[in-house]
């Protein structure tokens, strides 16, 4: 078989020619997505010049205006007309009115609430408006204000309202031909007006400069040209001598902006609009959209929710959500934003580009299109293309994947496989062959190589062999500081129970035991150092961090503690030697690393730590405790786990004494018994500390009558006693010192 193996550098020519067919068709549909892309980019930018059209146009529309008001205030400076004030506005605003279709009115008004105006008719002309203020005292203006309020719908109303107010005010009308002669003139003595009540008064008067009213809807009553109608009212201050002595007005018809964007050709369906900074709409397609009647009857803009085109409204909603604005507030814009969505299924692009800030109103263009208006074309073309090219390749590209399949499939399984080494998964785990040979050779590296990496770390404690592993690196000699958390497990009285039982069953018994802990301690992110006859050295938090090592070591602790009593009923069952065991849990520094000679290195932890767990081993059995554990570790997890304070001792080799303590299990788990008996030994070791035998042997006896045999009550009963005859010096801070090792 081996001799009919395909060898890959035969197989890799054949697959690449193949494969380049491939290639070709994943260039052609990367090449179609770019152009789309391409395309999208093309589309943005057009709506962006179209956005930039819209605006220059309103803009053009509209500052002729700003631009009139301004030479007003200048020139009509009442010190600068030798003549009448009337006649030199009259003249000037006839003249503008005539060049500036697109102005309604203009106007002036003065701080003594006299009103000139010139304004188109329905018919185009032009007619004149004086409203002479005669008496301009606070109390006309009350009268005034009153007569605002009266109704006029009848005669004698309206004939209420002229004998209020003809004392105070007048109106004349000079009504001419579109020629500008005048035909007639009319005097109104019902109309109410003082232009200091109008808010483009109050605004050039209070800010001292130019300014744009927002969109509204002109006064219906009448029969001006701009009545009922959108429009802006931009005005101006006059001043004389640095005096404020009134304002000028220009008011323009926002119509004429719907036809403009009506004209507008963006794409095949795209449509302008034009927003302000509520959500009304200034200019639309349809100009009967711009205005609404609402339920009181009064005329308003409408709003942009409220038009028929939903591909409108749906592009002002995702820039809400673009900009992050909920509820129904408003919002300014300071820079373009281009916008992609989908409305009723259809992709859309939109454009919003701002008004500049200079303009006056705060205003936005909107361009809205559908996304195929630009590569609807294209897109039918190439999928045209790419039809035709699947067709054509169809059968190269199953005997390429075919090929494929046969060189990748392995390789990945070698790839995964070699990925679960790396973390140590040697377990049997069968790899797909094939039939390269080159592969096949590999696979069988690859099992070689498991194979001996599972004999490897039955030997080296397995986290140092996948930390080598993933680091790359060898291992040298060395070490560092680390701070850790170090463990022996015991067997006790293991040399009587060897005696009782002949080798290869001891071997097999000890190693159910060591199997069972082993696995524990591994569970809990230990690294079990070594084997020494019937004990096990583990430690935490090397070589790799463990934030809570010294839990993670009690847990452990408890953990074989419950699965050695378990065990000891089975092996009860089975006739088998009960084995019990000891652990001590201690935390210190060390220094950790690789220690030994160039030829044979061992990783393991060194240090005073390391002595002081191996001393608190010894005298776990003397105490009777199977969980021992050190104050260090002690102060690192005393929240989480309950505990009994044995003793404070000092072990042969040191001279400082250190607090003992019993892990009795994790907090709460303590019946009320366990939580009394632990309660009475402590309460006698505070009194054996204080030096009150008496009172410690008396309580002594009792935490040894609450829980008999006892090792630890009966050792420090009779330590009381020695004491009592023979008292610790003056100096004693209550440690035992053991002069061997346990």
């Amino acid at each position: 078989m081996a001799r009919h193996r395909i060898q890959l550098r035969v197989a890799l020519p054949v697959a690449f020619c193949l494969f380049v067919a491939f290639t070709g068709l994943t260039i052609f549909f990367l090449n179609y997505l770019n152009t789309v892309d391409f395309l999208d980019r093309f589309s943005l930018s057009y709506l962006n010049q179209a956005g930039d059209v819209v605006l220059e146009k309103t803009i053009n529309h509209i500052s002729p205006a700003a631009r009139m008001a301004e030479l007003n205030s200048i020139l009509l400076d009442p010190g600068r007309y030798q003549g009448s004030y009337f006649e030199a506005f009259n003249d000037v605003t006839l003249r503008q009115l005539k060049l500036y279709p697109q102005f309604a009115l203009m106007y002036f008004g003065s701080e003594q609430g006299d009103f000139w105006m010139n304004a188109r008719e329905q018919d185009l002309s032009i007619s004149t408006q004086v409203i002479d203020r005669a008496i301009d005292t606070p109390e006309s203006d009350q009268v005034l204000q009153q007569a605002r309020l009266l109704p006029q719908e009848t005669p004698e109303q309206v004939g209420a309202v002229e004998r209020l107010i003809s004392p105070f005010l007048r109106t004349l009308w000079w009504h001419r031909n579109a020629e500008g002669e005048v035909l007639r003139t009319e005097e109104t003595r019902n109309y109410v007006y003082d232009p200091r009540w109008r808010t483009w008064y109050q605004n050039a008067k209070k800010t001292a400069r130019q300014g744009w009213t927002d969109a509204y809807i002109f006064s219906s009553s009448g029969r001006l040209y701009a009545s009922g109608k959108p429009g802006v009212t931009v005005s101006s201050p006059v001043m004389s001598s640095g005096r404020f002595v009134g304002a000028v007005g220009v008011d323009i018809i926002l119509e004429e902006l719907s036809s403009f964007v009506a004209s507008q050709k963006i794409g095949k369906s795209g449509r302008a609009f034009i927003l302000n900074g509520k959500g009304e709409a200034i200019a639309l397609k349809d100009y009967s959209e711009v205005i609404v009647t609402g339920p009181d009857g009064k005329i308003r803009l409408s709003h942009i929710r409220e038009i028929r085109d939903k591909a409108i409204m749906d592009s002002y909603g995702h820039l809400r959500g673009v900009l992050g604005i909920s509820g129904q507030e408003g919002f300014g814009l300071d820079r373009t934003h281009n916008l992609s969505f989908e409305s009723g299924a259809v992709r859309f692009l939109a454009c919003y580009k701002p008004f500049p800030e200079e303009f006056g109103p705060d205003w936005y263009v909107g361009i809205v299109v559908p996304q195929n208006d630009f590569v609807g074309d294209l897109r039918r073309t190439l999928l045209w293309i790419l039809a035709v090219s699947v067709l054509t390749l169809v059968v190269l590209i199953l005997f390429s994947l075919y090929v494929s399949r046969t060189i990748t499939v392995p390789i990945k399984g070698l790839t995964e496989e070699a990925g679960r080494i790396r973390d140590l998964q040697v377990d049997e785990c069968e790899i797909t062959d094939s039939i390269f040979r080159e592969i096949h050779n590999l696979t069988a590296a690859f099992e070689s190589m498991k194979a001996g990496l599972r004999s490897f770390k039955k030997y080296v404690p397995e986290e140092i062999v996948r930390y080598l592993i993933r680091s790359g690196e060898e291992a040298n000699l060395g070490g560092q500081d680390a701070r850790v958390t170090i463990s022996f497990c015991d067997i006790s009285d293991f040399t009587s129970i060897a005696e009782s039982m002949e080798p290869h069953g001891l071997v097999i018994h000890l190693a159910e035991y060591m199997s069972a802990f082993s696995d524990i301690l591994l569970k809990h992110s230990a690294t079990v150092d070594k084997y020494i006859g019937d004990a096990i050295m583990a430690f935490w938090n090397a070589p790799l961090p463990i934030p809570d090592h010294a839990r993670q070591a009690c847990l452990a602790a408890v953990e074989c503690r419950s699965k050695l009593a378990a065990l000891r009923l089975q092996w009860r069952r089975e006739g088998k030697p009960l084995l019990s065991s000891r652990i001590v849990v201690h935390t210190g520094d060390v220094v950790v690393g690789n220690m030994g000679s160039e030829k044979r290195l061992n990783y393991t932890v060194v240090g005073d730590a390391v002595n002081l767990a191996s001393r608190l081993d010894s005298l776990a059995k003397l105490y009777g405790t199977t969980i021992l554990v050190s104050e260090d570790c002690y102060r690192e997890v005393k929240e989480q786990f309950a505990f009994r304070k044995l003793d404070k001792v000092v072990v042969k080799g040191r001279t400082r004494s250190i607090t003992i303590y019993e892990l009795l299990g994790e907090q709460g788990s303590l019946s009320e018994p366990r939580r009394a008996f632990v309660h009475t030994y402590e309460a006698a070791l505070g009194e054996y500390f204080r030096r009150n035998w008496q009172q410690a042997q008396s309580l002594f006896r009792k935490a040894y009558s609450l829980k008999p045999r006892d090792k630890s009550s009966a050792l420090l009963y009779r330590r009381c006693g020695q004491y009592a005859h023979n008292p610790p010096p003056q100096n004693w801070d209550g440690g035992f010192v053991f002069a061997h090792k346990g």
